[in-house]
């Protein structure tokens, strides 16, 4: 940038330009260019981040001269900082709603566990065909919310990678005939 245009070197290094070239010499160890970032004060006093690129001669012996690159870097840094934050911040949201997820998930089980049980019991009952039917809808219903919860848990498993995979076989009509009863239910309570 124009700031960086017509500084010395020596502004871009915290200990003077000999040390700085001796030390590049010594990292560098044979190499033919060298880089690093390093901080820097500009004269107006404006600190901002650099890359510094060193070209190095082939001959060693000839080294009068370096080729010495200062490459202002700040807005790249300030850039890679805000993606850091943006990434830990959606990280750590993704993790409160995981933790949400997971609770709220085992709080319903709860209550549905107790309807469940107490439909076994009612199912044991002397009911006419009609009763036999809601208490078998009421079974099936309570069947199927268990089984979203669960499918909700076993989401927040695999966000956590804690699941395990089981293939297990079933019945296509079996599965479409207790949707369709389900939507039957809500469709006789709507009229």
């Amino acid at each position: 940038k124009e700031e960086i245009l017509g500084e010395r070197s020596e502004a871009f290094c915290e200990e003077t330009l000999e040390t700085f070239r001796l030390e590049m010499i010594a990292i560098a160890n044979g190499e033919e260019s060298f880089a690093i970032e390093s901080p820097a004060a500009l004269s107006n006093g404006k600190l901002v981040s650099t890359l510094i690129f060193m070209k190095f001669p082939k001959q060693r012996e000839l080294f009068k001269e370096i080729i010495i690159a200062h490459i202002d870097i700040s807005e790249l840094k300030e850039t890679q900082r805000a993606l850091e934050k943006a990434k830990e911040d959606a990280e750590e949201a993704n993790k409160a709603k995981s933790t949400f997820v997971s609770n709220i998930s085992h709080e319903i089980r709860t209550p549905l566990n107790g309807i469940i049980g107490f439909t076994r019991l009612l199912s044991q009952e002397d009911l006419n065909g009609q009763q036999r039917d809601f208490v078998t809808t009421i079974q099936s219903c309570c069947d199927t919310l268990l089984n979203l919860i669960n499918q909700v848990l076993d989401l927040s498993k695999i966000e956590s990678v804690k699941l395990a995979v089981h293939n297990e076989p079933f019945r296509i009509d079996e599965l479409l005939n207790e949707i369709g009863k389900v939507q039957n239910l809500g469709a006789q309570a709507k009229g």
